[in-house]
């Protein structure tokens, strides 16, 4: 792994692979805390590295010292997750396995909330000659694979990544230091739409929406459906209008993306959240304009027998029903704007699902969590470099 200034992160991280990894490898990128004390008191060899705006040199730097058969490349804020032992132990006995895509719960929100959506990413891999990471952000080891006509295994072998929680967002800054070397990086080379969507997304994670839908809209429109984060991008830029409240145009561009992507099931489920929105916003218009027609076919001269159940008339349609139907748009708009906001992923998703942990629910989403193995032994058989 690679850090700078992680003393809180490391313990949790180093544990969930001090029992498995036949070496640790950590290389500090000027670590200003414990960050290395930390590393050595797991056992870990700990490599100094002179930053300079470039993850994959770092990242190649650890390869370079990595002896084990086998890598497993975690962050700080990441952990293995216990219950995939066996899963692991399993893969890494297979001979015809050369690389794994990892399956990532990433957390996100406050941590009250404990909201997460899940990617994968290729993090598992032999320790083959000349492997390289390319890529001075969102730095990649599959380019480098697929030169070698090798693909990553999809797996269940689960990380769970903390680092899209709000408390450490703001602590590292990630969307503002992303945004000024992605920017960098676009400059040396325009063309590439993955860092033009990997823009828009640091631009969504620090909230500034118009931003993010002026990188969204032109690259969604020039790509073709077979890109592979396309659904990604659909699914945000959808998201983005539902921010926006603009439901009518997300409505038409999530119809328009099942039409191209009928296995997409994120945007099965936002279809009906916003179907609902939808029907909603045209009942409360179709109320009020119902409650006006009722208070206009009252004679103005009626007469003073009928006074007390007009008056009560009056106040139960010309005053509850429109401050009931003003509490139920705002309602609705509150619900939409955090909706949206739960919804907001992070760049790299592949098959992004919104869901809560175990026992958890978020406002009205009452999705769950689904684990993705169980058991725990340790592995055996193979040495990894972690």
């Amino acid at each position: 792994m690679i850090v700078k200034d992680e003393e809180e992160q490391l313990p949790r991280s180093l544990t969930s692979v001090a029992g498995i990894a036949s070496e640790i490898i950590v290389v500090d990128t000027g670590s200003t805390d414990r960050s290395a004390a930390i590393a050595r008191e797991f056992g870990a060899s700990v490599y100094d590295h002179e930053w300079g705006d470039d993850f994959s040199k770092a990242r190649n730097q650890a390869l370079d010292v990595a002896s084990g058969d086998w890598i497993l490349m975690l962050d700080a804020d990441e952990e293995l997750a216990p219950e995939c032992l066996p899963l692991l132990s399993e893969s890494l006995c297979r001979s015809d396995a050369f690389a794994y895509a990892l399956h990532f719960v990433n957390y996100y929100g406050q941590l009250t909330e404990y909201l997460s959506f899940t990617d994968s990413c290729c993090r598992l891999f032999r320790n083959l000659p000349n492997l390289r990471y390319s890529g001075k952000i969102h730095e990649d080891i599959v380019p480098s694979l697929l030169k070698r006509h090798l693909t990553p295994i999809p797996s269940r072998i689960t990380i769970r990544h903390y680092g899209y929680l709000e408390n450490r967002v703001r602590q590292k800054r990630k969307p503002q230091r992303n945004a000024a070397l992605l920017a960098k990086a676009i400059a040396e080379t325009p063309g590439d739409s993955r860092l033009q969507y990997a823009l828009g997304t640091e631009y969504l994670h620090a909230e500034q929406y118009s931003e993010a839908m002026g990188v969204f809209l032109p690259l969604l429109k020039s790509l073709e459906p077979s890109c592979g984060f396309y659904p990604d991008l659909l699914l945000k830029t959808a998201l983005l209008l539902r921010v926006q409240r603009s439901n009518d145009e997300a409505l038409r561009l999530v119809k328009e993306g099942l039409r191209l992507l009928p296995d997409f099931t994120d945007l099965w489920d936002l279809l009906g959240d916003l179907s609902v929105i939808v029907s909603e916003q045209q009942i409360i218009v179709l109320v009020a304009l119902l409650s006006r027609q009722i208070l206009q076919a009252v004679p103005a001269d009626r007469p003073q027998s009928f006074g007390p159940v007009h008056d009560r008339m009056d106040e139960s349609l010309g005053h509850l029903i429109p401050s009931r139907l003003v509490q139920q748009s705002e309602q609705l708009r509150d619900r939409t704007r955090n909706g949206c906001a739960a919804h907001a992923l992070p760049f790299g998703c592949h098959s992004p699902a919104a869901v809560n942990i175990p026992g958890q629910t978020h406002g009205s989403c009452g999705r769950s969590c689904r684990k993705a193995c169980s058991g725990a032994v340790q592995p055996a058989g193979n040495s990894i470099s972690g």
